[in-house]
């Protein structure tokens, strides 16, 4: 008899997270240099319309008193400096990683002078950025991973753990999520529905192994209308990485989806959503430096 496998151990979900991750192929896109090197240019000026997430991020980890002059802050996926830029502006010195060097030089066009000082660039994945090599094991008062794809296996968290002395903070999608269209041409070259787990992974693996986060969750609705030819193009060459058709054919079928959502020429882009945000202490845990940042063996 085949022993049923034990969900209360935190191998049995670095596992499953593992295994999700195989199969989920949209995801290898989101962790692509080239993918977010084509967005940076507009990045932050799509991101005007989230002030009220940021603030509500940026003013709970005032409360909580963490986010304070001095603190020293690792930014995983910093993006164009949508927090670190808000970061150093309150004291902080901030190091920031991302796979995405154009989105490593909005940063720079942002900050000002005088506070480039508090400012450290990584252009770098997550996973491939050494910890021990580079000093920063237990380095950071507070590593920060705010709606990004770099966190996105046990290994990726646990790494997490071991580059604090004191704080984590994880904010993702939880939950099902609406992104059109997206979704509708998700099914129709993948043939399934398109899922985001990360969040529920990230979270069992702590729970089951001792860590209890303080969470909050917070709805999310975003749209952004562009002209059609725009969104032909971006489909295109989102979904041409991840199927065996020709490009022709992939631009053809997407044209044929979005000609029908058109109106005056424009597209619409919707997300709706629940965001899960989580935070927890370090202080105490052996369980990163124990496995070295990588996934423990199976129970």
């Amino acid at each position: 008899m085949q022993n049923k496998p034990d969900t209360a151990c935190p191998e049995f979900w670095i596992q499953e997270w593992e295994r999700f991750q195989r199969h989920h192929k949209i995801g290898c896109n989101f962790r692509s240099p080239e993918f977010w090197n084509q967005k940076a240019e507009k990045y932050y000026e799509d991101k005007t319309g989230s002030s009220n997430r940021i603030s509500r991020v940026l003013d709970y980890l005032e409360r909580k008193k963490i986010l304070t002059a001095g603190i020293r802050i690792l930014d995983i996926g910093s993006g164009p400096g949508t927090f670190a830029i808000p970061f150093i502006e309150r004291g902080a010195s901030v190091v920031c990683v991302d796979v995405s060097q154009a989105m490593l030089d909005q940063i720079d066009a942002r900050v000002k002078p005088e506070q480039k000082s508090q400012l450290v660039k990584k252009w770098s994945s997550w996973h491939d950025l050494d910890l021990q090599k580079d000093n920063d094991c237990h380095d950071f008062d507070l590593v920060f991973a705010h709606m990004t794809p770099a966190i996105n296996s046990g290994k990726e968290l646990l790494k997490m753990i071991q580059a604090s002395r004191k704080w984590c903070f994880l904010a993702g999608w939880a939950g099902n999520r609406e992104n059109q269209p997206l979704d509708d041409l998700h099914r129709l070259f993948l043939h399934e529905k398109r899922k985001s787990r990360h969040f529920h992974f990230a979270l069992n693996v702590l729970y089951t192994s001792g860590i209890f986060p303080e969470l909050w969750f917070q709805e999310h609705e975003w749209s952004k209308s562009i002209p059609l030819q725009d969104a032909i193009n971006y489909y295109t060459d989102f979904f041409s990485r991840l199927t065996t058709h020709s490009k022709h054919n992939v631009r053809t079928e997407i044209s044929d989806v979005l000609k029908k959502r058109n109106q005056d020429g424009m597209i619409t882009k919707t997300h709706r959503g629940s965001i899960g945000a989580m935070l927890w202490s370090v202080k105490g845990i052996d369980f990163a430096i124990k496995h070295k940042g990588q996934p423990p063996q199976a129970c």
